[in-house]
């Protein structure tokens, strides 16, 4: 039933169809936490890779720290979207402007992050 849902998909209804197919394989449902932690991981995966580009893949994470409320394990991405290094507040990123001035720190600060976010183990 899952796999059949046809467009337009409407977001309560897949909701809906993953949770009962959950339940028939007698899996646990992840918590919203669980489950942005790992696509904020595959995010990271995505950088590190090559498939996302760092400054975009960085403010997609962010935003996933933003809706779960900061969260200690996506602290470090908050100081990046805004153009700084996490370890030494330095800032490496001219943000102020639109778009984001990237730098090669920046970027190089991006892809060391997303790959200890891709290697953690939450």
């Amino acid at each position: 039933m899952l796999a059949a849902t046809g467009k337009p998909f409407y977001p309560s209804e897949i909701e809906d169809r993953f949770r009962r197919s959950l339940d028939e394989l007698g899996w646990s449902h992840p918590s919203r936490k669980e489950s942005l932690l790992s696509y904020a991981k595959e995010l990271a995966e995505e950088i590190v890779i090559g498939n996302l580009y760092p400054p975009a893949g960085c403010n997609q994470i962010y935003k996933i720290a933003l809706t779960l409320e900061y969260p200690d394990e996506l602290t470090e991405w908050i100081y990046l979207d805004d153009g700084m290094n996490p370890e030494t507040y330095e800032t490496i990123a001219d943000i102020d402007n639109y778009p984001a001035i990237e730098t090669p720190k920046w970027n190089n600060a991006i892809i060391q992050q997303a790959e200890k976010l891709a290697k953690s183990s939450y």
